[in-house]
Protein backbone atom coordinates (compact mmCIF):
# COMPACT_ATOMS: atom_id res chain seq x y z
CA UNK A 1 0.00 0.00 0.00
CA UNK A 2 2.77 2.40 0.94
CA UNK A 3 4.62 1.76 -2.32
CA UNK A 4 1.44 2.28 -4.31
CA UNK A 5 0.76 5.56 -2.48
CA UNK A 6 4.31 6.75 -3.17
CA UNK A 7 3.94 5.85 -6.84
CA UNK A 8 0.65 7.77 -7.06
CA UNK A 9 2.28 10.78 -5.38
CA UNK A 10 5.17 10.76 -7.88
CA UNK A 11 2.72 10.59 -10.77
CA UNK A 12 0.77 13.52 -9.35
CA UNK A 13 3.92 15.60 -8.89
CA UNK A 14 5.07 14.79 -12.42
CA UNK A 15 1.70 15.81 -13.86
CA UNK A 16 1.75 19.07 -11.90
CA UNK A 17 5.26 19.82 -13.18
CA UNK A 18 4.19 19.09 -16.77
CA UNK A 19 1.14 21.35 -16.38
CA UNK A 20 3.41 24.15 -15.12
CA UNK A 21 5.68 23.67 -18.13
CA UNK A 22 2.65 23.73 -20.44
CA UNK A 23 1.67 27.13 -19.01
CA UNK A 24 5.25 28.38 -19.49
CA UNK A 25 5.32 27.14 -23.09
CA UNK A 26 2.00 28.86 -23.86
CA UNK A 27 3.28 32.14 -22.41
CA UNK A 28 6.41 31.95 -24.56
CA UNK A 29 4.35 31.23 -27.68
CA UNK A 30 2.01 34.14 -26.93
CA UNK A 31 4.97 36.47 -26.44
CA UNK A 32 6.47 35.40 -29.77
CA UNK A 33 9.41 33.56 -28.20
CA UNK A 34 8.87 30.54 -30.42
CA UNK A 35 12.43 29.19 -30.25
CA UNK A 36 12.35 29.28 -26.46
CA UNK A 37 8.96 27.56 -26.45
CA UNK A 38 10.30 24.81 -28.69
CA UNK A 39 13.37 24.34 -26.47
CA UNK A 40 11.24 24.18 -23.33
CA UNK A 41 8.83 21.68 -24.89
CA UNK A 42 11.74 19.47 -26.01
CA UNK A 43 13.29 19.62 -22.54
CA UNK A 44 9.96 18.71 -20.96
CA UNK A 45 9.52 15.71 -23.25
CA UNK A 46 13.06 14.52 -22.59
CA UNK A 47 12.69 14.95 -18.83
CA UNK A 48 9.19 13.58 -18.31
CA UNK A 49 8.60 11.41 -21.35
CA UNK A 50 5.81 11.59 -23.90
CA UNK A 51 2.87 13.88 -23.24
CA UNK A 52 0.11 14.64 -25.71
CA UNK A 53 -0.40 18.25 -24.59
CA UNK A 54 3.30 19.11 -24.73
CA UNK A 55 3.69 17.42 -28.12
CA UNK A 56 0.71 19.35 -29.46
CA UNK A 57 2.21 22.65 -28.27
CA UNK A 58 5.57 21.68 -29.75
CA UNK A 59 3.98 20.98 -33.13
CA UNK A 60 2.05 24.25 -32.95
CA UNK A 61 5.22 26.21 -32.17
CA UNK A 62 7.10 24.53 -35.01
CA UNK A 63 4.28 25.35 -37.43
CA UNK A 64 4.30 28.95 -36.27
CA UNK A 65 8.05 29.13 -36.85
CA UNK A 66 7.69 27.69 -40.35
CA UNK A 67 4.96 30.22 -41.21
CA UNK A 68 7.11 33.09 -39.95
CA UNK A 69 10.13 31.90 -41.97
CA UNK A 70 7.96 31.58 -45.08
CA UNK A 71 6.55 35.09 -44.56
CA UNK A 72 10.05 36.54 -44.16
CA UNK A 73 11.26 34.62 -47.20
CA UNK A 74 8.46 35.95 -49.40
CA UNK A 75 9.00 39.50 -48.15
CA UNK A 76 12.76 39.34 -48.77
CA UNK A 77 12.31 37.79 -52.23
CA UNK A 78 9.85 40.54 -53.13
CA UNK A 79 12.34 43.15 -51.98
CA UNK A 80 15.09 41.57 -54.09
CA UNK A 81 12.85 41.41 -57.18
CA UNK A 82 11.93 45.06 -56.67
CA UNK A 83 15.57 46.08 -56.45
CA UNK A 84 16.42 44.11 -59.59
CA UNK A 85 13.45 45.61 -61.42
CA UNK A 86 14.60 49.12 -60.55
CA UNK A 87 18.14 48.38 -61.72
CA UNK A 88 19.71 48.53 -58.26
CA UNK A 89 21.72 45.36 -58.76
CA UNK A 90 24.42 46.01 -56.17
CA UNK A 91 21.82 46.54 -53.46
CA UNK A 92 19.90 43.47 -54.66
CA UNK A 93 23.08 41.41 -54.42
CA UNK A 94 23.76 42.65 -50.89
CA UNK A 95 20.18 41.92 -49.85
CA UNK A 96 20.37 38.45 -51.36
CA UNK A 97 23.68 37.76 -49.62
CA UNK A 98 22.19 38.89 -46.30
CA UNK A 99 19.12 36.69 -46.79
CA UNK A 100 21.28 33.66 -47.54
CA UNK A 101 23.55 34.38 -44.53
CA UNK A 102 20.48 34.69 -42.26
CA UNK A 103 19.08 31.49 -43.79
CA UNK A 104 15.93 33.31 -44.88
CA UNK A 105 16.37 32.18 -48.48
Amino acid sequence: MREQADNQQRKLETRQHIEQRIREIKVKINRGKISEAIDLANQTLMTHGPDTDVTQLLNSARSSMRRERKRKSKKKAGRIRSLIGSGRLAEATRTLDEAVAEKIL
